[in-house]
């Protein structure tokens, strides 16, 4: 059994939702930002990783990491935004194919917590979701 890669995955959700995109545009990054961001940040970004917390596994063919989100913005506020815009893409998310992997959908754990990075003082907010990835290769 193979298992599928989440993070791609769900950047192709989360490309794909338009309340995301109208703010970050492509800026949706898995596992980290890329260092090109770093002289033009404060402004609306997402990125998420996995983070420790998974559930127990299912006795079917699924795989449910927990994934922490942070969303950038220029201000407190544009970061809520973002999060408000990603909080209700995941709430919607539902059994679909995404870069050939099976997403069932996502609850989430904790958050939203707004705060700012320590190094950089970008505000962003911080949440954490469980998400139900198939195992299986839909290719």
């Amino acid at each position: 059994m193979t298992i599928q890669d989440p993070i791609a995955a769900l950047r192709t959700f989360l490309l794909a939702d338009s309340a995301i995109a109208a703010l970050a545009g492509t800026r949706i990054h898995g596992n980290e930002s890329p260092v090109t961001e770093a002289g033009l940040q404060p402004r609306y970004m997402l990125v998420f990783r996995f983070a420790p917390g998974s559930i127990p596994e299912p006795d079917v063919p699924l795989f449910v990491p927990r994934i922490d989100f942070e969303t950038y913005g220029e201000t407190p506020y544009q970061a809520v935004t973002l999060y408000l815009a990603l909080h209700d893409a995941l709430k919607q998310l539902s059994r679909d194919v995404h870069n050939d992997t099976l997403l069932h959908g996502a609850i989430r754990q904790a958050g939203p917590l707004s705060q700012r990075d320590v190094n950089t003082h970008w505000p962003f907010v911080w949440s954490s979701w469980h998400v139900w990835v198939g195992e299986v290769s839909t290719a």
